[in-house]
């Protein structure tokens, strides 16, 4: 059952399953070595990814302002004001950065363990334009249709006058535009991809099979040679997250089965995914990449092996605060956090908890 939650009342909540987490060590010993021939028991599995997520969760609350958005702190606030030079990164997070995409996010994942934070909601609802539209950050209002995607579904109530953008805002050839970001003299900026399509695609229902149909059509003719679509700096710098959200909209068993041989084909020994074929294991693309085989609806003995093996890493790759780190990762990643990795790792934990 779900309980909606307020600032103040999130944090009591966080105090009040403070007992399950003291649960967190003896489950991890449960799992054994990761690069042992098995990983958890059935019943420690399951008990071990209950208390990571009632932990993330706890992690995300830490990480609410006053104002209700769920985004990264400032490690060192005060170390900041006298530093010389501050990195993209910190510039970025001192200014907010990306506060209303952290929040939805963050909405979603907390959804997981039951729990509805009605500041958040707020936050995030007091952001959509008159004209029913969302930004990615409350500092620069443009357009992000991942961002209305994803507000979609984590506010109900707003899902008719933010589908009605996502379809008016279509471009030909089953594209969207990611953030439209207005210029002078109306140069706007704007990038599109198959990550935006696929989330478009998401909210449409069956009274749009035109743009349906044109989006599935340009998700397979982006699809690279090996199987799976390219990786850009300005989508998490991964495969997998175009991979985890276009997946769902193939048809076909047997591309299905080449985008989930392509993805496992990258698992490393250690059972994380890195950002690139040659990059350390990182959480954020070891989650997309669980979520990559879990959208194939393809239950093989050996995707749910390599599954398993992903959730154990994640499992113990998890701080003693709760977060999924996102570090190791591309320098380029200068506007995602610990926020959203640890809300997407959540969303891996809770549906891959659904079939193994």
């Amino acid at each position: 059952m779900n309980v909606r939650l307020g600032l103040e009342k999130g944090r009591e909540g966080k105090r009040g399953r403070m007992g399950a987490c003291t649960g967190a060590v003896s489950a991890m010993v449960c799992l054994g070595p990761v690069r042992g021939p098995s990983y958890f028991q059935d019943a420690c599995r399951s008990a071990a990814v209950r208390d990571a997520l009632e932990r993330a969760a706890d992690f995300l609350l830490t990480c609410q302002f006053p104002s209700g958005a769920i985004n990264d702190r400032v490690a060192n606030p005060l170390a900041t004001l006298t530093a010389s030079r501050l990195s993209r990164r910190l510039r970025f997070q001192l200014k907010g950065g990306a506060d209303i995409w952290h929040t939805t996010n963050a909405i979603l994942a907390l959804a997981r363990v039951g729990l509805v934070n009605a500041a958040a909601e707020r936050f995030v609802r007091s952001r959509i334009s008159v004209a029913g539209e969302l930004s990615y950050w409350s500092a620069y209002p443009s357009l992000c249709i991942e961002t209305c995607s994803a507000a979609l579904a984590a506010l109900p109530s707003e899902s008719a006058r933010l589908r009605q953008t996502i379809v008016r805002h279509a471009l030909p050839g089953g594209r969207w535009a990611t953030s439209m970001i207005p210029a002078p003299g109306g140069y706007d900026a704007y990038l599109a991809g198959p990550s935006v399509t696929a989330w478009a695609l998401g909210c449409l229902g069956r009274e749009h099979g035109k743009l349906v149909r044109a989006g599935r059509h340009y998700l397979g003719k982006t699809r690279g040679k090996d199987g799976l679509w390219h990786a850009h700096p300005a989508f998490y710098a991964t495969t997998f997250y175009p991979a985890h959200l276009a997946i769902r909209f193939v048809t076909s068993r047997t591309v299905r089965e080449e985008i989930v041989a392509a993805t496992l084909a990258r698992q490393r020994e250690s059972g994380g995914w890195g950002f690139t074929t040659e990059g350390k294991p990182s959480a954020l693309p070891t989650a997309l990449a669980a979520l990559t085989v879990l959208g194939s609806g393809i239950r093989t003995t050996a995707l749910l092996r390599a599954l398993k093996r992903a959730i154990g890493w994640l499992l113990l790759e998890q701080t003693r605060t709760g977060s999924f780190r996102l570090l190791p990762a591309p320098s380029v990643l200068f506007y995602a956090g610990d926020v959203y990795a640890t809300s997407v790792a959540m969303t891996a934990l809770g549906e891959a908890a659904k079939v193994l």
